[in-house]
Order: structure tokens, then sequence, then C-alpha cells
């Protein structure tokens, strides 16, 4: 998998990697300049939540819940929106700060939104095709993105190689979890192999197991998930999963991967 540059100032590069259906954004490894991270991370984290969005507008059931189906809509539509901007935008633009502005305010309207879908059907008072644990999970990398992007704001590089591994080892689980459990039930194999993969994952999660290698375990995952989306494509699995959530979930392995890269790059260079 190569990087190439997409942005490059004196101050640090943005990379892509256009693998997949739709390339993912990331700072490179020795990219120090929280200004140009938080770059970075923008475009990521609107490009992620854009889908989570749409996703939930497509499992939102018109019929029963036009208003919130709409509402998934929009804010697909801005997310959408916010991401196309800070991906055009000059690296040493001005207005990057305004923008990010609002795709927080964005973002934070989104997870009030979901928190609300999310109490309502826990309560019965009404009925989706959206799991529960999807809205926690979303929700949940949501406010790691508001989270990452006010530290990058204050200009504070923050890369703790444990918080990383407990945080994406988890999200990485229930993306093995969600993938198995949207498999036709004739597809046993693949779906033994995927929970074989969310076990592992909720391992390094759950107990910091120093016996597994991470590294290979995400590389090893991040294989199995352009094979998959590259047989989900061509028709060859029976699910009703969307290619583009298994490009999503593909993106967010990369992603974790590149997160523990920079925390040891950084590592290394204080020791």
């Amino acid at each position: 998998m190569n990087e190439i540059t997409f942005k490059e100032s004196k101050k640090g590069r943005i990379i892509y990697y256009n693998e997949g259906l739709r390339p993912l954004y990331s700072p490179s490894i020795e990219t120090e300049s929280t200004e140009i991270i938080a770059q970075a991370y923008a475009i990521f984290w609107a490009d992620q939540t854009w889908e989570h969005a749409w996703l939930l507008e497509k499992l939102l059931p018109i019929d029963d819940l036009a208003k919130e189906h709409e509402e998934a809509k929009q804010f697909k539509e801005a997310l959408r929106g916010y991401y196309a901007q800070l991906r055009d935008l000059d690296i040493e633009a001005n207005t990057f700060t305004n923008i990010s502005e609002k795709l927080i305010t964005e973002i934070g309207g989104f997870i009030d939104f979901e928190n609300d879908l999310k109490n309502r059907q826990l309560k019965g008072k009404i009925c989706t095709l959206i799991y529960p644990l999807f809205l926690e999970h979303t929700v949940r990398e949501q406010n790691r993105s508001l989270n990452q992007l006010q530290a990058l704001k204050e200009n504070k590089l923050v890369f703790d190689r444990q918080e990383i591994i407990t945080f994406w080892s988890q999200a990485i689980a229930e993306h093995a979890a969600f993938f198995a459990h949207w498999l036709d039930p004739t597809e046993s194999q693949i779906e033994e192999k995927t929970l074989h993969y969310n076990q592992q994952f909720l391992k390094s999660y759950q107990e910091l197991n120093i016996e597994i290698d991470i590294d290979t375990l995400i590389g090893d995952f991040i294989n199995y998930s352009s094979v998959t989306l590259n047989n989900i494509i061509e028709h060859k699995i029976r699910s009703i999963i969307f290619p583009d959530l298994a490009d999503h979930y593909r993106r967010e392995a990369i992603f974790f991967r590149d997160q523990l890269r920079k925390a040891e790059w950084l590592e290394k260079k204080a020791a």
C-alpha cells in the first residue's frame, strides 16, 4: 500500500492511499505541525461521519420515520459538504479554522441526533434497522473526533500508543461483529473467520494482551478487509453489506495502523 502526497507545505504533508472505493487521507508520519495534522484529521473525520449519517438514512424506514430519515439525510449532506470543502482547501489557507469550527458544531448536533434515536429505540418508542450498538459505536468515534480536533486546536500533539490500541481495538472488534451479523446465514465460514478477528481485537481491548502482536493483527485485518471488499463488489459473498460500508471499515483499520505508526515515530524521536 503506497502513500501518495496529497498536499504539502514547509510545515508538513497530508498523504492519501488510493486503494478501495475512496481514498483515505492522513498526515504523513514525519509531520509534527498540529495545524497540518488537524487539517488531515478534519478531512478524515468529516468523511467518516457523513458516511455514518448516510447509513442511518438507509436504515431509517421512510414510511414510519420520515422526519428522522430526512434529518439523517440533512446531516449527511452537510457533513459531506464540509468534507469536500476541507479536502479541496489549500494547505496554507487561513479559512481552515472557520470550516473546522462549523464541522465540530455539525458533528455535535449529529451526536445528539444519534443519542436520541438510540434512547427512543431502547424504550420501544421507535423501530429502526439500526443496532443500538451501532449508534453507540458511531457516537464514540465522533466524540473522539471532537476531542482530537479540540486538542490540536490547542496545539496539543497527543499520540498515546496504549490509548490508541485500546480505542481502536474496541472499534475494529465491533466492525467485525457488525460485519459477521450482516452476512447471509449461509456464509458460515466467512462468519467464523470474521468473528475470529472480533475475538482477537476484543482481547487486545479488554485484556491489553501483550502476547498479541497488534501490528501484525492490524495488517492481517486490513488485507482481509480488502479481499472481502472486492468479493462484495464482485458479488462473491452473500450479505446485506453495502460495498461503501465495507470500504469504510477498511479505511478505519488503515487509520488505526497509521495512528500507531505515528505514536511509535514520536516515541523514537523523543528517546
